[in-house]
């Protein structure tokens, strides 16, 4: 099985190799203006960028239904709180994360990116506008904070 670090590798040297023949630049050239004058995102943030559609699919009827029903709307309990109102999804129990993937598997990594979404991100009202928010949050976030 490919490590996913390595894969990421390799995707991320496939990207830049296809930047450089689109822009026609040398190899010694450096390659962040020219992925920021396409307006491709780095492989990390189009990882998320990507989940973050499969999860705005899935709340909004888009997706398939095994991918819809990993998903729950978060409920405070018995209290009314403001956070209920706010298009939260409810992260899976501890025990369920430490016993499979972690955080890396989709029940978890898609609650907890999309509960770190601003409110006018998360209540886009249509893909396209999500897409487009989404990805100037994006390109304007320092991914080092946002996403561990």
């Amino acid at each position: 099985m490919i490590d996913s670090i390595e894969c990421r590798g390799q995707v991320k040297h496939d990207k830049e190799k296809a930047a450089r023949i689109v822009v026609k630049t040398r190899r010694r050239d450096s390659i962040t203006p020219v992925l920021q004058k396409l307006h491709w995102l780095p492989v990390k943030k189009r990882i998320i960028f990507k989940l973050l559609i499969l999860t705005f699919k899935a709340l909004n009827g888009q997706a398939p239904l095994y991918i819809s029903e990993l998903l729950s709307a978060y409920s405070p309990g018995h209290r009314s709180l403001r956070s209920h109102s706010c298009g939260l999804l409810q992260l899976p129990r501890k025990n369920w994360i430490t016993q499979t993937y972690g955080s890396r598997a989709f029940i978890h990594a898609a609650p907890t990116l999309w509960n770190r979404l601003p409110d006018n991100i998360r209540k886009a009202n249509s893909i396209n506008s999500f897409k487009q928010l989404l990805k100037s949050h994006l390109f304007n976030l320092d991914i080092t904070d946002w996403y561990t």
